[in-house]
């Protein structure tokens, strides 16, 4: 997207678009739009995630927090190099160019995908239960 990158799932939620199950999670947790403002109802369970993770989590929540609302969209084209123009349109980020922006090399971008793809079939193994 233009003013991207934006998850475009987040993005349809954001304007009341999604399955019937999405937006009830959604709307369990997040206020109504207003303008292009939300607000967290609850604080989120950070339970499935570790301390790392929250971590991360955070200071990135600190960086973008310092930049100015009308700014958001700049900063991420200037900090996200996977992020290329659409024009008009939107296109997918394959996650192999984060991970290659993020300086990981292909023998470990491919132990990456292959380890998603491992509890991707595990998921739907064990889904069947």
């Amino acid at each position: 997207m233009p003013k991207g990158p934006v998850l475009s799932r987040i993005y349809n939620l954001f304007r009341g678009q999604g399955t019937a199950d999405d937006l009830r999670e959604w709307n369990s947790n997040f206020s109504q739009t207003v303008g292009n403002t939300i607000r967290l109802l609850k604080e989120p369970d950070l339970g499935p995630l570790s301390e790392d993770e929250q971590d991360v989590l955070e200071a990135a929540r600190l960086e973008i927090h310092s930049v100015a609302p009308w700014e958001v969209s700049k900063w991420l084209h200037d900090n996200c190099p996977e992020w290329k123009d659409p024009s008009d349109s939107s296109r997918a980020i394959d996650p192999a160019e984060i991970l290659r922006a993020a300086g990981r090399t292909d023998a470990e971008i491919k132990m990456i995908e292959e380890s998603s793809e491992t509890f991707k079939q595990i998921d739907k193994l064990l889904g069947k239960l």
